[in-house]
């Protein structure tokens, strides 16, 4: 029972700690996108070959660029609020379709990856000679007592 009390709090404290964190996250993405030369109309604009005064007009108020920095701040904490990524200026589709028609194959990637990675970064324990340094590092690592070096093996 204390035990369960213990990690309760412990939970709760990460939690409200991590709450500013986020919300850092959150306003530096928002500021360094804003600090950028440029915005997703120029971009627009260059990919298309060019586009009139009254078309990146049209489009900045599209996309909420012609309003007050702390009026963009509301809408994308907002919409961030209700779980909205906004539209892609690119492709003109919500960002969150685009998202999920993406993550199978990166989930793919990812669980090849580690699938690859795993068996080949780290040997089993039993493979290395006892007392050496890569022997006691995993042991350690892995908090087992089976590598302690013993007078006379060899190692300093």
């Amino acid at each position: 029972m204390l035990e369960r009390r213990r990690m309760w709090r412990l939970s709760r404290r990460t939690l409200w700690q991590a709450i500013p964190t986020v919300v850092g996250i959150l306003l530096l993405n928002f500021l360094l996108l804003r600090l950028i030369p440029g915005d997703a109309v120029d971009v627009l604009a260059g990919e298309s070959g060019g586009a009139s005064a009254e078309t990146l007009l049209q489009w900045r108020s599209h996309f909420g660029l012609d309003l007050s920095l702390l009026e963009q701040l509301q809408r994308y904490l907002g919409q961030l609020a209700h779980l909205d990524l906004g539209l892609s200026p690119r492709f003109n589709l919500p960002v969150s379709h685009l998202v999920l028609d993406r993550l199978p194959n990166t989930l793919v990637l990812m669980v090849g990856a580690l699938g690859w990675r795993s068996p080949l970064a780290s040997p089993p324990v039993r493979q290395w000679p006892p007392g050496s340094v890569a022997g006691l590092t995993a042991c350690c690592h892995w908090r087992c007592c089976c590598c302690i070096p013993r007078r006379g093996s060899g190692s300093a």
